[in-house]
């Protein structure tokens, strides 16, 4: 399948200015300029990251039929040494660093609120203990995730699942089809839809949220993926990623010192990008529409792809990823 998936044309044509407001296109042109990126793949990470910092309930939609969550899962698809993890540091951790610094200080003090009550009183009329707030998650189970969810439902919160080394993810998912419960797998294909999920466990009460809102990174090598997907993917799981080939390009890096103008350029630009952060994790969740026109033009375009993927000459995977086309578009 991968190898049967030739590069589209026109990915030089884009620039940050037509995908990004002008003053976040220049501080990410800034963040990222000794690093091996272009256009479209800074754009894709940094929106990614913002993605997971929206409030639960922010939506789009095509028609009055049809609407997704504003939530993106993207791979970001380069060779060992190529700097993925730098790239991922400046768009995606750092602007978020003091939302997470803030989430982890909250939960500090709630936890020292609820010792203070509980001095005196026995176990059985004990408050239930604060839970934290994950702007970020890295490692979890399907059940962990689950009692996450519900926690972050609750507080109309959406949450950003982060791997540096994505195939790490996907084998715990196969271990838990093989091994496990088995339910893993299907909890992240539900989560691309935002919605909700029910369980019941002897001895584990009952989790339950009815809406999410998830949003996912994660670097892996070509190499990796291709071992991976093994020409299969009958349930839809890399469908549901957006692979971004990060483009073999030897940035340019500065011998000379920085000058204060270019420290300062920088640091400004750092700032800008915690700042776009911050006002999305504080917005309220918002439902957008297509105009007419964009309605005409996306549904000739999705039209396009449904008719290359039911071909039944049409590779089972790359049928399936053109699929999703709809929902990532979106």
């Amino acid at each position: 399948a991968a190898a049967g998936l030739t590069t589209q044309t026109g990915r030089d044509a884009f620039s940050l200015e037509q995908l990004l407001p002008p003053e976040l296109a220049d501080a990410a042109a800034e963040v990222t300029k000794e690093l091996p990126s272009d256009p479209l793949t800074t754009s894709l990470m940094l929106l990614c990251g913002y993605s997971g910092l929206l409030k639960i309930g922010t939506r789009i939609e095509s028609n009055h039929r049809y609407s997704v969550p504003c939530n993106l899962f993207i791979a970001l698809v380069g060779k060992s040494g190529q700097q993925k993890t730098p790239l991922m540091r400046a768009l995606i951790s750092d602007p978020a660093s003091d939302i997470r610094r803030d989430a982890r200080e909250g939960f500090l003090r709630e936890q020292e609120t609820w010792k203070q009550a509980c001095q005196g009183l026995p176990k059985s009329e004990r408050p239930d203990p604060p839970r934290p707030l994950f702007p970020h998650l890295q490692d979890y189970t399907a059940e962990s995730l689950a009692i996450q969810l519900e926690l972050q439902e609750a507080k109309g919160l959406g949450i950003l699942l982060l791997r540096d080394e994505l195939a790490g993810l996907l084998q715990s998912l196969d271990a838990d089809a093989k091994r496990g419960r088995g339910t893993a797998e299907a909890q992240l294909l539900e989560l691309f839809d935002g919605t909700g999920a029910t369980s019941i466990r002897v001895g584990g009460g009952v989790r339950q949220f009815e809406r999410c809102h998830v949003s996912l990174y994660g670097n892996i090598q070509p190499e990796k993926l291709r071992q991976l997907i093994n020409g299969n993917d009958c349930t839809g799981k890399f469908a549901r990623l957006l692979f971004c080939k990060l483009p073999e390009v030897i940035p340019n890096l500065r011998d000379d010192d920085p000058s204060p103008a270019e420290l300062s350029a920088y640091s400004q630009a750092q700032q800008v990008l915690v700042d776009y952060a911050d006002r999305l994790y504080k917005q309220a969740p918002r439902q957008y529409r297509l105009s007419q026109p964009a309605r005409q033009c996306f549904h000739r375009w999705w039209e396009q792809h449904q008719r290359v993927a039911i071909q039944e000459v049409t590779d089972s995977v790359i049928s399936s990823m053109l699929g999703k086309t709809s929902a990532h578009a979106l």
